[in-house]
């Protein structure tokens, strides 16, 4: 998911409240453009992959497949 919603929202905030909705640990992958370094060591922190926008689909679709195959964190 993007890391940057909606009336400033985080893709981070959005990952857990599915998780506890769902009662799953779902698979996440964060998207962003995002450069600031408390950010960026923010999503880090969370453990979720990051891919850097502009995002090949390539590279998407190589990440996507290996998150569906590994069992969720």
């Amino acid at each position: 998911m993007d890391y940057r919603l909606r009336a400033g929202a985080t893709g981070l905030e959005a990952a857990i409240e599915m998780r506890r909705a769902l009662g799953e640990d779902i698979p996440v992958l964060m998207i962003s453009g995002e450069s600031s370094a408390a950010e960026l060591a923010r999503i880090a922190a969370s453990g979720y992959p990051l891919l850097h926008k502009p995002v090949s689909p390539a590279k998407l679709r190589s990440l996507l497949a290996h998150l569906l195959r590994t069992p969720a964190a």
